[in-house]
C-alpha cells in the first residue's frame, strides 16, 4: 500500500458478550496507520482459525486432545467476521464481533477440552482501506495481503459466552432451503414452533426404528 495509510492491527484482548443475542465473543483490535493521514474507514473481513498445536496445554487437556483428535489438530476454521472501522487519523480500536453459539462440534471440543488454559487464535485480514489521498482525495487501497493477528483466548471467555445458550435456548445453522421444509412442516402440522416441529420429527424416527424413519 505505498504512498498510502497501511494500517497495522493487533489484538489487545477477549471478552464474552452477555448483552448479544446469539453467544459472541468480543474481540479489541487496534489499528495503526502510517503516516498523518485520515482514515475515512475500513471495511475490514477477518477469517480465524484455532491454532491448538501452538498452545501450551496442561498434560489432562492433552491428554483429551489426544483422545478426541490424536493429538492437537492442525488450524481449525472458526469463523469468518466482517467489520467496518469508522475514521480515524493515526490510531484506533475497535471490537470484532465472533459467534460462538450453534453445533460447530470440532471447535467446540477443542474449547471443551483447553479446560483452564487458552486456545491460540490466528486471524487472516483482508479489505479495502478508504482513507485521504494527497489533496484530499478518496483513495481506495486493498489491505496488504499479509495483515495478521494473534492472541490466545482463553476456554474460559468461551464457556462464558455460551453460558446463556448452554442454559436455554441453542441456535443451529441451516441451509435456507432446510428452513423453507421446516417452516412449512410447522404450517401444514400446525404446531406451535420450529422446536415443536423438531420434537415431533425426532419422536417419529425414534418410534421407527432404526433405518425405517421416513
Amino acid at each position: 500500500m505505498s504512498g498510502g495509510a497501511a494500517p497495522t492491527f493487533r489484538a489487545l484482548g477477549a471478552t464474552p458478550n452477555a448483552a448479544a443475542l446469539v453467544p459472541t465473543i468480543e474481540i479489541a483490535l487496534a489499528a495503526e496507520s502510517v503516516g498523518d493521514r485520515d482514515v475515512y474507514a475500513i471495511a475490514l473481513r477477518a477469517e480465524l482459525l484455532l491454532d491448538a498445536r501452538a498452545a501450551r496445554f496442561p498434560d489432562e487437556a492433552r491428554r483429551r486432545l489426544d483422545e478426541l483428535f490424536g493429538g492437537p489438530p492442525a488450524r481449525v476454521p472458526w469463523a469468518r467476521v466482517d467489520a467496518l472501522v469508522p475514521s480515524f487519523r493515526g490510531a484506533t480500536r475497535f471490537d470484532l464481533a465472533v459467534p460462538c453459539g450453534g453445533l460447530d462440534a470440532t471447535v467446540a471440543k477443542l474449547f471443551h477440552a483447553a479446560d483452564d488454559a487458552a486456545v491460540p487464535v490466528v486471524g487472516h485480514l483482508s479489505g479495502t482501506v478508504f482513507y485521504a489521498a494527497d489533496g484530499g482525495r478518496l483513495q481506495l487501497e486493498r489491505l496488504p495481503w499479509d495483515r495478521e493477528i494473534a492472541l490466545a483466548i482463553p476456554a474460559a471467555v468461551w464457556r462464558a459466552a455460551r453460558r446463556a445458550e448452554e442454559g436455554g435456548e441453542h441456535w443451529v445453522a441451516l441451509s435456507p432451503a432446510t428452513l423453507s421444509r421446516l417452516r412449512r412442516f410447522v404450517d401444514e402440522r400446525g404446531l406451535a414452533s420450529p422446536d415443536a416441529a423438531v420434537d415431533a420429527l425426532l419422536a417419529q424416527a425414534v418410534g421407527a426404528g432404526p433405518g425405517r424413519a421416513a
